[in-house]
């Protein structure tokens, strides 16, 4: 069907409900995922990779200056926190958040340890 400029307009009965799939995924009105093991693995992974790129950027930074290397992640994680709080409770996207969050706190820890 057709609107006036040629544009396709959709009708549909007004006493149906919209559709949004399977949840609000901005509210975190989801379900439980059927599947939480993937998300699991998903989480670890995430967390492993962060630690190893958060460790290793930093010790890289620290051969430099410490001081750069204290003042660029703390701009990087203050700048990924907006979105980090948004997607949280994203269907997807928190397990990779769930992942991401501990693999950067396990990340300072051992740089603070390398960088000794």
């Amino acid at each position: 069907m057709t609107g006036e400029a040629g544009e396709m307009v959709h009708e549909r009965p007004h006493d149906t409900p919209v559709n949004h799939g399977s949840a609000d995924w901005r509210g975190g009105t989801a379900a439980a995922p059927r599947y939480p093991a993937v998300g699991i693995v998903a989480s670890t992974m995430m967390a492993a990779w962060t630690a190893v790129f958060v460790a290793v950027a930093g010790l890289g930074l620290t051969a430099v200056s410490p001081w750069l290397a204290i003042v660029v992640n703390v701009v990087v994680a203050g700048g990924a926190v907006p979105a980090v709080r948004r997607w949280r409770d994203a269907t997807t996207v928190r397990w990779i958040v769930w992942g991401g969050v501990p693999g950067a706190i396990l990340g300072w820890a051992a740089l603070a340890v390398l960088a000794l």
